[in-house]
């Protein structure tokens, strides 16, 4: 039997989200979120992901204090990123990461054809992915323009990047990951470090 949470997500997103996205292209099919998974990246990005946090976090999102990021949360600021998952079970892309900016936490929301998983990483945890790619070349955490080969890793100091959740790096990522479906939420990250009273 399906969790009450999700049955009532489902209705949020299916009578409050999408009346407000147009689909744009072909994706997945067979689930109850194959229309977003035919939205356009911004269009996404830009109305879906908020859509989606603001159905969990509604009563503890407070608005951003500069456009460094997208909202306060309990008090700290949070950078919100939120892809459709990749032809490959579990992976997703997360652009436009800027560490340089103004928050604390890094809350990216992946939805596939029928889950959703929310990373929470910390900035620390951020900084060191990139510092590790600095070091070799390899992280979860690449520079997201002029491609990781074409950059000199030591000297180079790009401001934008990516986070893949590809499988080499799902025990990595792992303990700051939490899943939402039918059958209701599995993981803590989520809950830990943002949902927690």
């Amino acid at each position: 039997m399906p969790d009450a949470e999700w049955e009532r997500f489902l209705h949020f997103m299916e009578h409050e989200v999408r009346a407000q996205c147009q689909p744009q292209r072909g994706s997945l099919r067979g689930g109850p979120f194959e229309w977003m998974q035919t939205l356009s990246g911004s269009a996404f990005g830009n109305k879906v992901g908020p859509l989606i946090v603001r159905f969990f976090l509604e009563d503890k999102m407070q608005p951003r204090k500069n456009r460094g990021h997208d909202f306060v949360c309990r008090g700290r600021p949070i950078e919100l990123k939120s892809g459709v998952e990749h032809s490959t079970p579990g992976v997703y892309l997360f652009e436009q990461i800027r560490p340089q900016q103004d928050w604390e936490t890094l809350l990216c929301v992946g939805v596939a054809v029928r889950q959703l998983s929310f990373w929470t990483l910390s900035r620390a945890f951020v900084l060191d992915a990139i510092e590790l790619w600095r070091e070799t070349g390899h992280s979860v955490i690449a520079p997201q323009h002029g491609g990781a080969r074409e950059i000199d890793r030591k000297t180079a100091s790009p401001d934008t990047f990516w986070l893949w959740t590809k499988p080499e790096w799902s025990e990595t990522l792992a303990p700051f990951r939490a899943v939402f479906d039918p059958s209701g939420w599995r993981g803590i990250a989520l809950k830990k470090a943002l949902l927690a009273d």
